[in-house]
Parts: C-alpha cells; structure tokens; sequence
C-alpha cells in the first residue's frame, strides 16, 4: 500500500511542488555550471569528470536547456584538443555512456576548423579504430 509523503509543516501542496521544482532546477543549473567548468580546466583529471557529468546531466529529465548548454560549453572548449589521447582511449573503453560522450569529443576535434593539425588527424584517426 503506498504511504503519502508528508507535507512540511506550513506548506500547501502547491507550494510544496514549487520548492521541489525550484530545488530540481538548482541542480540542473549546477551541473551544467560544473560542465562548463570542468571544459575550462587544464587538468589531467577534467576530461573524465567531464564526460561523466554530462552523462549525469544526460539522466536527468527536464533538463533540455541544460543539456544543450552544458554540450555546446564542451564540445567548444578550448581545452578539448588537449586531451585528444584521453577521449581516445575512453571511446575504446567499457562504458556506453562515456563512450558516447568521448566519441562526440573527438568528432568535435576533428570538425574544429582551427584544431591543431596534430590532434585533428589523431581525433579522425581514433574514428577508425587506429592510433
């Protein structure tokens, strides 16, 4: 038998879905802040936490706008070409979810007009299986 969930004390229905919505949208708006961060970082560990936020966010339902921003803040990084080598190798791991997100990097390398040479050819070089 399902039990109903107790409203705070001085809230109406109403007033309890609008503080849970606002909550809902706090942390989308958070993620999508901390994509847009980790995209700017020029550290060894952002690329991974990056693409396992947007997978996260990717979760989550409702979060279109958030979503469309936090993808556009990555796949326009200007730190992406520097972690060409990571995104390979996480798009011959393991994860499905990681694996999307990696994959959508190095395309994103290789679509880059003003990408490096160097991480352009190896962006299209890991989107047929060679290194």
């Amino acid at each position: 038998m399902p039990t109903a969930v107790p409203i705070p004390v001085g809230l109406a229905p109403n007033q309890s879905k609008i503080s849970i919505m606002r909550s809902i949208s706090s942390v989308l708006s958070l993620g999508e802040a901390a994509i847009s961060v980790l995209a700017k970082l020029n550290a060894a560990e952002a690329p991974v936490a990056t693409l396992n936020a947007l997978a996260t966010l990717d979760t989550m339902p409702n979060a279109d706008n958030e979503q469309d921003r936090a993808r556009t803040d990555f796949t326009r990084s200007e730190k992406l070409e520097s972690f060409v080598s990571t995104y390979n190798d996480v798009a011959n791991g393991q994860n499905p979810n990681d694996d999307f997100w990696a994959d959508v990097a190095l395309l994103s390398i290789a679509a880059k007009p003003n990408a490096s040479p160097e991480s352009a050819e190896t962006a299209k070089q890991a989107g047929r299986g060679e290194d």
